[in-house]
């Protein structure tokens, strides 16, 4: 196991478990991973170099700020992908979103059934999504329809599941 990746999973985890208790993925853990995997990218002989550690910052960052923007996610969110592109570059960032989306929409449809709001967020995103809510706007969307994800786990969990399918372990 290389030092990316066990700075990685050390990422995870506290991700992990202080989305989990305080509902938010603190800067002092996100910023200080994104340098460190830039760095770590530009200066590890088996690493994939600077420019993957930077394309992978991209990829995971910014889908998820326009995610952020239509308000689907917190920012912490978005800045962890960025920090694990940075730290493991591209392809492997691909797979990290692939396996994140995967456990992510497990958790939300779990959730939704949980809070017994699934079929209403369902009918909701359904004729949001044809158009025919116009002006459809966030500040629009029903109180039920606003359930907590923590989003933090499906990026760890997910993250972990491209570990063990890529074996970088």
């Amino acid at each position: 196991m290389n030092i990316q990746t066990i700075l990685l999973l050390t990422v995870l985890v506290i991700a992990f478990f202080t989305d989990l208790k305080y509902k938010t993925i603190p800067n002092w853990l996100t910023l200080p991973a994104i340098l460190a995997g830039l760095i770590l990218g530009g200066i590890l002989p088996d690493s994939g170099g600077l420019g993957s550690s930077f394309i992978g910052l991209l990829l995971g960052f910014v889908p998820f700020f326009i995610v952020y923007l239509a308000g689907g996610m917190g920012a912490g969110d978005v800045k962890l992908m960025g920090a694990i592109g940075a730290m493991m570059g591209y392809p492997f960032i691909l797979g990290a979103i692939l396996y994140t989306a995967i456990i992510g929409g497990i958790i939300s449809v779990a959730a939704m059934i949980w809070h017994r709001t699934l079929w209403s967020s369902l009918k909701h995103i359904f004729w949001a999504g044809i158009g025919l809510l116009p002006g459809f706007e966030k500040g629009q969307i029903k109180r039920e329809h606003n359930i907590h994800v923590p989003y933090g786990v499906a990026i760890s969990l997910g993250t972990i599941g491209a570990l063990l399918m890529t074996g970088n372990w």
